[in-house]
């Protein structure tokens, strides 16, 4: 725990690797699949929402879907279009939500970026060193 009670990000990233149930976004072309993967005894049933998004916080498609993964499987539960969304690729990502109806877990979420961030274009730094030997002063 952290100084204020909170957990530290390496058990928050330890609880999320270990979890039951899992999302992950997969890119396939000009898909985007979201497969969800149960490693509980019992089926997972919920609310599967993917949404590509701009950087500025626009919708540019949303989609939802009712999902169920047998105990202990896994596979494809949304496949969302993306190639609308490819000429602004640097600009935009694809995120999705799982919210479980059986489990008792917080939403599950993952990301993806269609193709890396562009460069900000920032000037170089100001910043020059020199050595000195000490002895020749050079």
């Amino acid at each position: 725990m952290g100084n204020a009670l909170e957990p530290k990000a390496a058990h928050l990233a330890a609880r999320r690797f270990h979890a039951p149930v899992a999302l992950a976004l997969v890119r396939d072309g000009d898909a985007m699949a979201a497969w969800l993967v149960n490693g509980l005894p019992e089926d997972a049933s919920g609310r599967v929402r993917l949404a590509v998004e701009s950087a500025d916080g626009t919708t540019l498609h949303d989609t939802q879907a009712r999902v169920k993964v047998r105990a202990g499987g896994g596979g494809e539960v949304a496949r969302p279009a993306i190639a609308d969304a490819m000429p602004l690729a640097h600009d935009v990502y694809v995120g999705a939500v799982f919210e479980s109806d059986d489990v008792d877990c917080e939403p599950l979420e993952a990301i993806s970026f269609l193709a890396e961030p562009r460069d900000p274009r920032m000037p170089p730094p100001i910043l020059r060193a020199t050595a000195d030997d000490g002895a020749t002063g050079r």
